[in-house]
């Protein structure tokens, strides 16, 4: 222990790299294993951690040439400063794209486990808060909690590991080495994300009081995590078994959830599993907010690195508001890994070890032969990034996927693009291109061969579901997750639904737009369309994932206008049934998903303007009953007042709660008593919030789904009412 130096031993900096890698990866680790390689995803994982091994040797060998020099110092010696200021920023940029991500992912789970109703901001702040302060402290007074919380984390879960690993049927691992060698190696090489922290021993050198053993010391802290990751794959592999995994959202969660520990008296186990990643967690941002803001220290060389944790942090607090949910943190994580985390864990550390080995680049004897590359480089160059050019793409607005009736298990597609009409230069006619093939991918793209563009999917703002497919659970299955892993489709793609063939709702023609991708797309921005139902692909997913009711708003087309006519109803990719209008209004309530609330009865009429919706239940414990307390409380203002003068605010008060509990009762009775559906997440929520009476409830109850009597408290403020008084 070296006391008050900023400087840590080689033990100590171990324990810190162990931290810095063991956070989100190990908690999703075993879902992308399952998704790249199947029941054979362990196998991919030993081949991961050889190229793990590899890596931090590369990193080690480097940083042992330069001891005691920052990142840019070395870097600048070796291919000058402006090519080693570019690298330095970029991997402060790679490092604050992490730290988002591993905060929007850690605000999720908390909020999953522990916290349901704690907003995201306050989350985040508190452990970015938290995080700070301890990166403020220095390197030794985080190496000095290293030592302490590393033990906090890894024995426990290696207790689960173990008592798990006698209870499991290791039959599911079975039969083995099935997977296609590429594919393995493809699944390797993805799942090297897991070991994103290691990058950071390319800043820690100044830190280090020894530089003799690092190699042998960050290998073998390597080693050691590669072994209980690939273990933890085993585990859930043999738990779930690789289909049911790889739709896991986070596999370790629901194994520590799942598995009953001998003597245990507790009931939320997995939350207080949780709890030791937790510390994890806080390390690593820790960590991430340490070494993001050294290095921005050592390019500027102005003031203190606690200066520029301040900046690290809010950028890092602003972008995680961005990632907006966690399929899009999926996504990114994966771009930061595939585009910066490869470069800075493998390229660029063996391309600055290797010019370290040659002693070093005279960049002037190359500068002729580098203006002559730049200039041949250029004419390589194409409109797009993936060599295709703009005029030849055809840009697609909307696509409808069917059932192919004629043939089983083949699906009909049909696309939407653009074409300038004959008429006018301005205008644009729609264009409509038929598909059918046995698998999705070709029916898309294959499309193409009937027009003369190259079909391009990036713009594409709608996807119409026809009922033929909604009611084919496979083949649903698969469209989803076909579209999903299309990386130039937009996450945020519209999904509607049609109770006829979804090629009819793309080939109707509009009174006044060509094009019904644009349509749409233009009618849910507006401001007024907030009463419709909205559904996207990666909520979808999500809902999914979760085990949650997916509903999907309904269109049809009627004497050439769009029309949206309650939903699809979905549960694990299968059609459960068709809700109308009032029924999905009743559900959008729970949803603070209304800008307005229309009464209308024999009597009066009357409209009101929602300002601000908030929707939330609870439950109460009755003699006999368990029943769902459904709070809706509402801003609003009288936007038209009844006709009789008479009326005052307590009647139109009234009759507006009396509307919105009819509408939610309407909602329940269709899902939980017509389709058999918890549509309300009651028995989430009641596990979630009270696990106590969740248990004893779900004891009574026999058909699978709960059903419980549900009590209203409904409060609307009145903020403007015009005349009335």
């Amino acid at each position: 222990m070296f006391s008050f130096n900023d400087k840590i031993s080689l033990r100590q900096f171990q324990i810190l790299l162990m931290l810095y890698i063991f956070g989100t990866g190990v908690i999703i680790l075993p879902r992308k294993a399952a998704i790249y390689a199947g029941r054979d995803g362990w196998a991919a994982f030993i081949i991961t951690t050889c190229l793990a091994l590899i890596a931090v040797f590369i990193i080690t060998s480097l940083v042992k040439r330069f001891p005691h020099k920052s990142f840019y110092e070395y870097t600048s010696v070796l291919i000058t400063r402006p090519i080693a200021f570019v690298l330095t920023l970029g991997l402060i940029f790679k490092t604050i794209i992490g730290l988002a991500c591993e905060l929007r992912f850690f605000a999720e789970i908390v909020k999953y486990v522990l916290l349901y109703n704690t907003p995201y901001t306050l989350i985040a702040i508190s452990l970015l808060m938290l995080s700070a302060y301890a990166a403020g402290k220095g390197i030794e007074t985080k190496a000095r909690i290293g030592q302490i919380i590393v033990w906090i984390i890894f024995i426990p879960l290696t207790f689960v590991f173990i008592v798990v690993g006698a209870d499991v049927d290791f039959s599911e691992l079975a039969p083995l080495m099935q997977t296609e060698p590429r594919q393995l190696a493809i699944g390797a090489y993805h799942l090297l994300f897991a070991f994103s922290g290691m990058e950071f021993i390319l800043l820690i050198s100044p830190y280090l009081n020894n530089h003799k053993r690092l190699s042998g010391r960050a290998l073998s802290c390597i080693l050691v995590l590669g072994l209980f990751m690939c273990f933890s794959i085993i585990l859930t592999t043999a738990r779930f078994g690789p289909n049911n995994l790889g739709r896991q959202m986070w596999p370790i969660l629901e194994l520590m959830d799942a598995t009953p520990l001998p003597g245990s008296f507790i009931e939320r186990q997995e939350a207080i599993m949780m709890s030791f990643w937790i510390l994890s967690v806080f390390a690593m941002i820790s960590g991430g907010l340490f070494f993001a803001s050294v290095a921005a220290r050592s390019v500027f060389k102005v003031g203190k690195h606690k200066h520029y944790l301040l900046i690290v942090a809010a950028l890092a607090f602003i972008l995680s508001l961005w990632l907006s949910d966690i399929n899009f943190v999926y996504h990114i994580m994966d771009m930061n890994f595939l585009y910066l985390g490869t470069a800075y864990m493998l390229v660029i550390p063996a391309f600055l070890l290797m010019i370290a080995i040659l002693g070093g680049i005279n960049f002037s004897k190359y500068k002729a032969a580098g203006v002559l590359s730049a200039a041949i480089a250029t004419l390589l160059l194409s409109g797009c990034w993936d060599s295709s050019e703009l005029s030849n793409r055809g840009f697609v607005t909307a696509i409808s996927i069917d059932a192919d009736e004629e043939s089983e298990h083949s699906y009909k597609v049909s696309v939407e693009m653009p074409i300038t009409s004959r008429s006018g230069a301005d205008e644009l006619e729609k264009n409509i291109i038929s598909n059918n093939h046995r698998t999705l991918n070709s029916a898309i793209y294959n499309s193409d061969t009937s027009s003369e563009k190259e079909i391009f999917l990036g713009h594409m703002k709608v996807l119409v579901c026809g009922k033929e497919l909604l009611g084919n659970r496979e083949m649903f299955r698969h469209t989803i997750g076909t579209l999903i892993r299309d990386r130039s489709i937009s996450r945020t793609l519209l999904v509607l639904a049609s109770e006829e063939a979804g090629s009819d709702i793309i080939e109707a023609k509009l009174e006044n737009e060509n094009l019904i991708g644009i349509y749409i797309s233009d009618f849910f921005k507006k401001t007024g369309s907030s009463n419709i139902y909205r559904q996207s692909l990666d909520k979808l997913v999500m809902y999914f994932a979760e085990g949650k009711v997916a509903l999907i708003p309904r269109i049809e087309v009627v004497d050439e206008e769009v029309k949206f006519k309650g939903a699809a109803v979905m549960k694990d990719y299968q059609l459960k049934g068709w809700m109308d209008d009032a029924q999905l209004k009743g559900f959008m309530w729970l949803q603070s998903g209304h800008s307005n609330l229309d009464v209308a009865d024999s009597d009066e009429s009357f409209s009101l303007g929602i300002n601000k919706h908030k929707a939330d239940i609870s439950f109460l414990k009755g003699e006999e009953k368990v029943y769902a307390k459904i709070s809706i409380n509402l801003d609003a203002d009288i936007i038209e007042a009844p006709i009789e003068t008479n009326t005052d605010l307590q009647s139109i008060l009234k009759k507006a709660e009396k509307s919105i509990e009819n509408d939610i009762r309407k909602a329940y009775q269709a899902l939980y008593y017509q389709m058999g559906v918890d549509g309300f997440n009651l028995t989430r929520q009641l596990e979630k919030k009270n696990p106590g009476l969740y248990k004893a409830h779900i004891q009574q109850e026999n058909s699978g789904v709960l059903k419980m009597p549900l009590v209203f408290d409904i409060n609307i403020t009145l903020r403007s009412t015009g005349s009335l008084v």
